[in-house]
């Protein structure tokens, strides 16, 4: 458990100026997870009880879930957008869209978790369905612009610049766009850890 919430907290690190989060995020409840930490022998225990105030459960999780998806959805639209001006395929703006709205889509996981035993059959179904199209689109799009930032535009750009045709100016698009694929790696792994993994983090607080 002490593992899993250390975990939470390397993640929770990834985003930046964070300074509360909703407790359904704790491997076990707040209440639980103190106590738990008081009898370990971990190394940094009196760090991992004081970092237990940051979580809340007046948080509302909405809101977490909005930030986790609109960071990266607004780092691929505007990638799309920058390249698509400069002469790439258009249709590289839908596939960021397609994959920011897959994302809200997946966000519904964490409200699946606590509706499941109330829903009909057939509800469960459409729900599963809606959330798995939602993480094929994350996975295909956002994975999609992802290779495009990094491999295309950051190293195989930075190639082209420094030893095929010299340009300082295309050296400098590849750095930057090195840099913003490295700020996009770290929002969508946050954005995979806590919404794609969440039923998984959420078995630890129904079993």
């Amino acid at each position: 458990m002490i593992a899993a919430y250390v975990k939470v907290l390397r993640e929770l690190a990834q985003l930046k100026h964070l300074a509360r989060a909703p407790e359904e995020v704790l491997p076990l409840r707040k209440g639980e997870m103190a106590p738990l930490l008081q009898s370990s022998t971990h190394p940094k225990k009196d760090e991992l009880i004081e970092l237990l105030s940051m979580f809340d459960s007046g948080v509302t999780p909405s809101l977490f879930l909005a930030r986790l998806v609109s960071r990266p959805a607004i780092l691929a639209l505007a990638y799309a957008g920058a390249i698509a001006v400069q002469g790439a395929s258009w249709l590289w703006v839908p596939i960021a869209v397609v994959g920011g709205v897959g994302a809200f889509a997946a966000t519904s996981k964490w409200a699946w978790v606590e509706a499941w035993a109330t829903l009909a059959k057939w509800k469960r179904w459409v729900w599963i369905l809606l959330i798995e199209l939602g993480d094929l689109a994350v996975v295909t799009c956002w994975g999609a612009v992802w290779v495009r930032l990094v491999i295309v535009s950051g190293l195989y750009g930075l190639y082209q610049s420094l030893w095929v045709r010299p340009d300082w100016f295309g050296s400098v698009a590849a750095v930057l766009s090195l840099v913003l694929g490295y700020f996009f790696s770290k929002q969508l792994n946050a954005f995979i850890f806590f919404v794609t993994q969440y039923t998984r983090l959420r078995h630890f607080r129904t079993s």
